[in-house]
């Protein structure tokens, strides 16, 4: 109910639809950031985030040591109290007590249509099968802007150690298909151009009773590290819109010192 108030509350008609998808979108920022001499490096889990006297080392597996002036970690909480030994225990209690569930998305692209009567987006409330939402994007912004191939997502919220979050995007296909063709009896696995998967354990905090007093300060114990993750971002739904107003919040705390 959170969710669909956070929705109808906070949100208006006038819905925006980035050309391109979520991927032109991440895809713009990050040029407009290194045509700001900023620097990506890509794939590099990191290990570990110290306060030092000079500023804050950001060590990785890939041996890259860099010390900055200030540091935003935006992972997910239990992540973070991982890689930042130095906080406080109070604080990474907070963080460890923290929950969430997990997400999974299979994208398809198909041939043809799955939802024939222009549904966009179809809810399943069965137990008994094995994924929540079918979303046929290209019921909502046309083929045309996506090669003429139809383009739909199926998911579901589930435990973050849900052994489907491991599962590879051929086995989803297999275990989701004779449900699809319940939906519409001419899909089949021949329906198929292309198949994407993409899942994380931490996907939608939970915000229990009391949360509001429990948010995390976006500026940690340590001085020149801030915290920036969809756990703040109560009372609203988790969100695009949410983390750049987050990232705003982020920016006024560095300017203001």
């Amino acid at each position: 109910m959170r969710w669909f108030w956070a929705r109808v509350f906070k949100r208006t008609p006038s819905l925006r639809y980035y050309n391109g998808g979520f991927s032109s979108f991440a895809h713009d920022i990050a040029t407009a950031f290194t045509n700001a001499h900023g620097f990506l490096y890509l794939e590099t889990p990191v290990e570990c985030i110290r306060q030092e006297q000079m500023g804050v080392s950001v060590i990785s597996e890939q041996a890259l040591d860099p010390v900055f002036d200030k540091v935003i970690a935006t992972t997910a909480p239990h992540i973070f109290f991982k890689q930042a030994e130095q906080l406080p225990e109070t604080y990474k209690n907070m963080l460890s007590n923290l929950t969430a569930i997990g997400a999974y998305t299979l994208v398809l692209s198909l041939k043809h249509k799955l939802l024939t009567d222009d549904t966009y987006w179809l809810n399943v409330n069965d137990e008994n099968w094995p994924f929540l939402a079918v979303v046929e994007h290209t019921n909502f912004q046309d083929k045309s802007h996506y090669n003429n191939e139809h383009v739909v997502y199926i998911g579901d919220y589930v435990n973050p150690t849900d052994p489907i979050l491991s599962q590879s995007p051929e086995q989803l296909v297999e275990k989701f298909t004779p449900y699809l063709n319940k939906i519409n009896p001419l899909f089949s696995a021949e329906s198929i151009n292309h198949s994407f998967l993409f899942s994380t354990p931490y996907a939608q905090p939970i915000f229990e009773v009391g949360y509001g007093k429990n948010i995390p300060p976006i500026q940690t114990p340590l001085e020149n590290v801030l915290f920036a993750s969809m756990s703040q971002v109560y009372p609203w739904d988790r969100g695009t819109n949410y983390a750049i107003e987050l990232g705003k919040k982020c920016v006024d705390i560095l300017s203001s010192e």
